[in-house]
């Protein structure tokens, strides 16, 4: 015989179940739309998300200008593309149910100031330990100055996304109390302009945001200078 605590853990159990396979379900269903970056090529994204824009993009632009009057970090629009969760631009309140965000931001130069996009990484187990201490401090020192601090470094490593070299910076942080934000930044350089293309998301998210974000990096393809 079950008792009436053992069968209402059960029922418990099985709910829980059903909203995770709801979840993976409903991302693996989701459909991608395929976007035209201007200075970098093209990226599909997740259906579930949008480009930034309207008057949210307009107080987000004001909150970057803020943060840079304060804490000069350097931060600035231009060349910069926001993908966010939908709902935001129109002020859903289902839109602030989750947070997510594919953030793509070019920088040009001179010809032949970066290395070449097929050019790979190649850093040995010591310059890679050196460089990922001193990007860790320097994005400490960067985000604590906005209330943002890094729970866990992960570090940085060479890969190819797409065919195309890339050197991967990831890590896990929080702003204030809020919930741990999952944070993956992929650094391209590109003959006469870099490439900055990062995803985040809510960690208590990652079922439904991580394989989305596995696709659309996998879709990026950059004109190769």
């Amino acid at each position: 015989m079950f008792s009436k605590a053992k069968i209402k853990f059960e029922i418990l159990l099985l709910q829980m179940l059903i909203l995770l396979a709801s979840s993976l379900s409903n991302a693996s269903d989701i459909n991608f739309q395929k976007y035209s970056i201007p200075n970098l090529g093209e990226i599909s994204i997740p259906l579930n998300m949008e480009l930034q824009g309207g008057r949210y993009k307009e107080l987000n632009n004001e909150v970057l200008e803020i943060i840079n009057a304060r804490a000069d970090l350097g931060l600035s629009q231009d060349g910069r593309y926001v993908f966010q969760q939908k709902g935001l631009n129109s002020f859903d309140k289902n839109g602030f149910n989750t947070y997510a965000r594919i953030i793509i931001h070019t920088t040009l130069g001179n010809y032949s100031e970066y290395a070449s996009l097929k050019d790979p990484y190649a850093l040995t187990a010591f310059e890679r330990n050196q460089l990922s201490q001193q990007l860790r401090t320097q994005t400490t020192q960067s985000l604590a100055k906005i209330n943002i601090k890094i729970i866990r470094w992960y570090g940085i490593n060479p890969v190819k996304i797409n065919d195309q070299n890339a050197l991967e910076i990831s890590y896990l942080r929080q702003l204030g109390n809020n919930p741990y934000v999952a944070v993956r930044a992929y650094y391209f350089e590109n003959n006469d302009r870099e490439h900055l293309v990062t995803v985040s998301y809510r960690l208590s998210d990652e079922k439904v945001w991580k394989p989305l974000f596995i696709k659309s990096l996998k879709s990026l393809k950059i004109i190769n200078r």
